[in-house]
């Protein structure tokens, strides 16, 4: 088992919008390798905490250690408590939120204590932010907005705290009001060819959500007549189909 050495916080997070059209569905291959290159600190960052709890979970728990050291080390120094350039970039925070969370979650059991009284209260408020992002833009709901409350689930799932599980329940409870009886979301249908992408990019945080309800006893799935399973059949069908999905 080697940890490597833990990359340094990412305090402030740049990043930048990298589709060209109207509908959000073209990507400008100058902008995006531009995004790709300001993010590479935090996503490789990302990367390493999933692998390695994902070998813990497979059997070699020792590799929680280097969760452990990892994430504290984020907490430490503030991570992704800075300045956040623009909406893209408070867009990475949720997703790199839910993805530490998780992390966390996987290997909370082998975590020592002294290091989880630093991790969880740092998750917390990154998750407070989050929140506080999207607090003024709930009208707008899209993918962004499920996954705002997927990083609260499992932030709350990893911490214990009940207000980001009350607000991640209201937002499944309120994407599942979004979904037509065909299985579509509107939102994601209006982002022209890339809308199957964007579908399926809305199933997988509606998806986990209610799997970390159902570590809790609560069965999310009958939800508005079961509305998550005609999104799941719906992206089933979409990539089993792609002409007709486009």
């Amino acid at each position: 088992r080697d940890c490597g050495t833990p990359s340094p916080p990412v305090v402030d997070i740049t990043s930048n919008r990298f589709y060209s059209d109207k509908n959000h569905s073209i990507v400008d291959t100058a902008l995006w390798e531009k995004r790709k290159a300001a993010m590479k600190p935090l996503e490789d960052f990302r990367a390493s905490m999933s692998r390695f709890a994902s070998r813990s979970i497979a059997g070699s728990r020792d590799w929680s250690s280097c969760v452990a050291k990892g994430l504290r080390g984020w907490a430490e120094g503030g991570a992704m408590l800075g300045v956040m350039n623009e909406i893209q970039a408070k867009f990475e925070r949720k997703w790199a939120l839910a993805a530490f969370s998780m992390a966390y979650l996987m290997v909370k059991p082998d975590i020592r204590a002294e290091d989880q009284a630093m991790i969880e209260p740092w998750l917390d408020r990154v998750a407070a932010e989050v929140a506080k992002d999207y607090a003024g833009r709930k009208r707008n709901y899209n993918n962004h907005y499920y996954w705002v409350g997927f990083a609260l689930g499992a932030s709350a799932s990893a911490t214990g705290h009940r207000a980001h599980w009350a607000l991640a329940a209201e937002t499944y409870r309120e994407a599942m009001r979004h979904i037509e009886p065909d299985g579509s979301l509107p939102k994601e249908t209006a982002r022209a060819g890339m809308a199957l992408h964007y579908h399926a990019f809305s199933l997988q945080p509606l998806l986990m959500l209610a799997e970390l309800a159902a570590r809790r006893g609560e069965d999310w799935y009958p939800l508005e007549r079961g509305a998550i399973h005609r999104l799941a059949a719906f992206v089933h069908a979409g990539f089993a189909n792609p002409a007709q999905a486009a």
